[in-house]
């Protein structure tokens, strides 16, 4: 579990709701247009996952203080956003391997702590690897999938006032993150329906040079 201080922190109202608020539009942003821009996704997701894991630290190593965690979650979400988007292999990599992640973490709902654990560190090395040689179709299904799951995670922990860190810390131990199991099958229904979606309008967006989504050295895209 998350040490009270943290804890504090992470669940603070305005901060909760600021983060997952910007979760949510990233992910509409990721979902829908992922593909024509994806640097710029690249950049909301290293901004939004590096200025949380920065923030998360700080404030541990500074023992509570609420002004260095936020100068750190500022910093943080800085260069992991300028890294994930000057770094574009390791952006294509870590776009495959959260879809692979998030497919696993999906179909393992039930299993046990440890075959979950796997099958997400497997599912998400595989995914990372696929996507970097087939860029072209799996970065429209990536973004979608990845923005949908933004999208509805975000909704779904403010309706329940739960924290990201809360969250992963009761799917880590195999405890339910809803209520009852209905509300994990209208979840899961949400998040297939709207990345489909997404993928279905990225798929029918007019052309875009090739610099934006992918290296120059690849033809444009269909």
């Amino acid at each position: 579990m998350l040490e009270p201080d943290t804890e504090a922190l992470l669940r603070g109202p305005v901060v909760q709701m600021a983060y997952l608020t910007a979760c949510v539009l990233a992910g509409g942003v990721m979902c829908f247009f992922g593909r024509r821009v994806f640097r710029l996704s690249l950049g909301l997701f290293g901004a939004l996952a590096g200025g949380y894991v920065a923030a998360v630290i700080g404030h541990r190593l500074s023992t509570g203080n609420v002004a260095v965690s936020a100068a750190c979650g500022l910093a943080g979400g800085v260069l992991g956003g300028v890294l994930m988007v000057a770094v574009y292999l390791l952006g294509v990599f870590v776009a495959g391997a959260t879809l692979g992640g998030v497919l696993a973490a999906v179909f393992t709902l039930g299993s046990g702590p440890g075959t979950r654990a796997l099958a997400v560190s497997l599912a998400g090395a595989g995914g990372g690897l696929v996507a970097l040689f087939a860029r072209r179709f799996l970065l429209v299904v990536a973004t979608a999938l990845n923005g949908a799951a933004l999208v509805i995670g975000g909704l779904w922990l403010l309706y329940a006032g739960m924290s990201p860190a809360e969250a992963g810390a009761l799917y880590a131990a195999g405890d339910a993150l809803t209520p009852d199991a209905l509300h994990k099958y209208i979840l899961v229904c949400g998040w297939a329906t709207l990345g489909c979606l997404g993928a279905w309008v990225q798929f029918s967006l007019p052309g875009h040079p090739a610099d934006m989504t992918e290296e120059k050295t690849d033809p444009p895209p269909d």
